[in-house]
Formats: C-alpha cells, sequence, structure tokens
C-alpha cells in the first residue's frame, strides 16, 4: 500500500470516528467499552486485529479506560509521557505522524486510532512489545498466526 492509500484509508477513518463521535457520548466516555467500539470501527475490516488491540489496551491501559471526566486522556502511571488506551508516547510519534499528516492528536480519538491503525499496518504490534508478557499468547491465539500487516495491506 502506497502513501497516498494509506492517507485515504486515514482520512476514511477519520471521519467514520467524527460521525461515530458526533451522534454518542464515546468522546468523554470512561467506560473500555467505548475505546472497544471505536477499534472496532477502526478495524472493521479486520476484526481479528481489532480483538488483538482491545488484548493489548487493557494490558496498556487500565480496563481500557483512558480519559478523565473532562475528556482529557489519561497520563501513563509510570510518568514516562504515554497516553491514551494503547499508551502512545507522543514525542516518540508526533514527527511521523506530522510527516504523514495524520494528525496525532490526543484530544480525539479519530487522530489517535487513525495513527494506531497506521502503526499496525506498517509494523504489526511491535511497538507494544514492552507488554508483550501480558498480552502475548492471548493475542498469538487470537491472530493464529496472521501478521498485522499481511492482514491489513
Amino acid at each position: 500500500m502506497n502513501l497516498f492509500e494509506n492517507l485515504v484509508r486515514a482520512l476514511i477513518v477519520s471521519v467514520a470516528l467524527w460521525a461515530s463521535t458526533t451522534t454518542s457520548a464515546h468522546a468523554n466516555d470512561l467506560k473500555g467499552e467505548a475505546v472497544e467500539e471505536i477499534i472496532h470501527e477502526v478495524f472493521i475490516d479486520q476484526p481479528l486485529v481489532a480483538e488483538a488491540l482491545i488484548v493489548i489496551s487493557n494490558c496498556e491501559s487500565t480496563g481500557l479506560v483512558h480519559r478523565r471526566s473532562d475528556g482529557s486522556y489519561l497520563p501513563n502511571t509510570t510518568g514516562s509521557g504515554a497516553a491514551g488506551a494503547l499508551q502512545l508516547t507522543v514525542s516518540t510519534h508526533q514527527q511521523e505522524s506530522d510527516r504523514l499528516g495524520l494528525e496525532l492528536n490526543l484530544s480525539t480519538d479519530a487522530g489517535y486510532f487513525s495513527y494506531v491503525r497506521y502503526l499496525v499496518e506498517k509494523r504489526g504490534f511491535r511497538d507494544w512489545r514492552w507488554s508483550e508478557h501480558c498480552w502475548g499468547d492471548e493475542v498469538d491465539h487470537i491472530m493464529r498466526g496472521n501478521d498485522p500487516r499481511r492482514l491489513l495491506s
């Protein structure tokens, strides 16, 4: 998949997420079910990848709760600067996100999860390898040996 196709896909995902957040309250919802719904929307074409990311999210952030009541992302409890359900570190990913025009914006689910999709398409689950001891066996079972990069290309 070339850069143009990735950008078009990111735009489609962003519009879908924008439409869903304007009709529901999950932009400020603290419940994990909202995050699961967003992940399923972003990876609607790949339910195995969505299920794997939900497992990873549960390891990365407590019960998929990733927002304060004011809608801002909860920070990482270790002080690493990572935030959100999948604990992305903006300082690590911002330059790449900007280069691609994906707007890694922690104030919106659309920006955050569009960039998650890009990461999984390009690198599989490598960006979450530090918590693999928590999710590895379950994700291996879900994916049944399928590489998420191959499934998403």
